[in-house]
């Protein structure tokens, strides 16, 4: 995958990871638990799933 893509993919998950955590702390908006719970598992799913790549990717040895 292109490192530019990646980044953007670390960058919106955890920005929805932050949202969740904003959403739950300050119970803006009246949100349902559901809702908060699928913003957190999304945005670390994004991070990790950007993270992995780009750390094999350096790593490499080819």
């Amino acid at each position: 995958m292109e490192t530019k893509r990646l980044q953007k993919m670390f960058v919106s998950g955890v920005s929805l990871f932050i949202l969740g955590n904003i959403l739950e702390m300050g119970n803006i908006l009246e949100v349902e638990r559901n809702v908060v719970v699928i913003l957190m598992v999304v945005g670390l799913a994004l991070v990790i799933g950007s993270i992995i790549p780009l750390v094999t990717e350096k790593y490499s040895t080819e």
